[in-house]
């Protein structure tokens, strides 16, 4: 591939992240004003004729590996496993 067909695709890339950032923005909005009318009518799921909405607490819990390898630094080790990827960077 030449500089100038990377140049496009890179481009490409650059409008296409930009569209994306604005569309999450406007789903984001939209989730908040649903999130904000099923709070003010204290609903935890609502149906439509198409949909079923459900705004509900999740608990969940989450294993805190910092403060474990502090702890137990020898068994952190022990257990910690080594993986490599690719990465493809554009600035």
């Amino acid at each position: 591939m030449g500089d100038r067909a990377l140049e496009n695709r890179i481009r490409k890339i650059k409008d296409l992240e930009a569209q994306r950032k604005a569309l999450d923005k406007q789903i984001d909005s939209l989730k908040d004003e649903i999130r904000a009318d099923m709070t003010a009518r204290q609903l935890a799921e609502r149906r439509t004729k198409n949909f079923t909405v459900r705004f509900k607490e999740i608990v969940s819990h989450s294993f805190n590996s910092r403060r474990f390898k502090k702890d137990h630094a020898d068994l952190y080790e022990e257990y910690t496993v080594c993986g490599s990827t690719m990465r493809l960077t554009i600035s």
